[in-house]
């Protein structure tokens, strides 16, 4: 009897809010409608952005951040990385998004980050080179190369 309080209390404190939250999903099936397949999504990681893509026969590609310093332990080698795909997306004539670039309650990814001495300021200031410019969609902003002046870089 006492197992099935808890197993109750469990399904409505935990797993049946968490099942009617539907805002995260609702917010990256938005960003999927701003994007294709030559697109890139950069990201702190473990949030929201990690189910972009779920709803289009041409996803973007994502770099999820901390996977990539994770993967190798070293967070010089996974940024390095991320300015190589950034690039690479430039030159294809995609567009680059960052998600969760500033003012995101949400802490998964960046506590993790931290692990590696990068803070939340420092994951900003990976963006500087660029005018990153706010989208429709709440928490994800559009990299331009200065001067663009908010247009797309590349053919669309």
């Amino acid at each position: 009897a006492c197992l099935a309080a808890v197993a109750l209390v469990n399904l409505f404190v935990g797993h049946l809010p968490a099942a009617l939250d539907t805002e995260a999903r609702d917010r990256a099936f938005a960003a999927d409608r701003l994007m294709t397949g030559v697109d890139l999504v950069v990201s702190p990681g473990h949030g929201w952005e990690e189910l972009v893509g779920l709803t289009t026969p041409t996803p973007p590609d994502t770099y999820p951040l901390i996977f990539h310093v994770g993967e190798r332990e070293d967070l010089a080698e996974g940024t390095k990385r991320m300015r190589d795909a950034i690039r690479g997306t430039f030159a294809l004539g995609g567009r680059v998004y960052v998600a969760r670039l500033t003012g995101s309650p949400d802490p998964q990814g960046f506590k993790e980050l931290e692990w590696f001495g990068m803070s939340r300021e420092d994951f900003e200031k990976l963006f500087e080179p660029y005018l990153p410019v706010p989208t429709e969609v709440e928490e994800l902003w559009l990299l331009t190369r200065r001067g663009d002046a908010g247009e797309p870089p590349g053919p669309r």
